[in-house]
């Protein structure tokens, strides 16, 4: 693990909480995000870091300004070999359950998606998302929860995720 690095982040596991949680109204919570951006607590690939860059209000501005500290590219002191050699091992093991910009899936994992896992399992980190395991399981359809089972990375969600920082408003 990185020093800093705590958590992988899916898009999800900041947009969806966004529209329950304002932060006109939690600004506690959202100052407490913040700041774990700031200090380089969360890590993200490129793909997800694009769709964070797009979260409205001051959230999406705040990320593309603190890309360094979010970004896991290729100028950092990682093991970017191992994250690729998981991405396309998992891209290949899930390709028929993966959405792709070729091969268009509804209700299912995409390449962005799989990349955090991938991330979470070459960082060792667990990934914070919103989405959550189906009621009933599908041979055609796949979520970031069932894949980071399938594959031993530990995922949580925003309320877990706070409550593993001991966050208390």
């Amino acid at each position: 693990m990185l020093d800093g690095k705590k958590y992988c982040l899916d898009t999800s596991g900041l947009s969806n909480p966004r529209m329950v949680l304002p932060d006109d109204i939690f600004v506690s919570v959202w100052n407490h995000v913040y700041l774990m951006i700031e200090l380089g607590a969360f890590a993200v690939t490129k793909g997800i870091f694009s769709e964070l860059e797009m979260i409205e209000g001051g959230m999406g501005k705040f990320i593309s300004e603190n890309r360094k500290m979010m970004l896991m590219d290729r100028d950092g002191d990682w093991n970017e070999g191992e994250y690729l050699s998981i991405f396309e091992d998992f891209k290949e093991r899930y390709r028929s359950v993966l959405s792709t910009p070729e091969v268009r899936k509804r209700r299912t994992i995409d390449q962005n998606d799989l990349s955090i896992v991938a991330l979470g399992k070459a960082m060792r980190l667990p990934v914070i998302t919103m989405e959550s395991r189906p009621i009933q399981i599908s041979q055609k359809r796949k979520r970031v929860p069932e894949i980071c089972d399938l594959e031993s990375v530990e995922w949580l969600t925003f309320n877990d995720f706070l409550r593993r920082e001991n966050f208390k408003t």
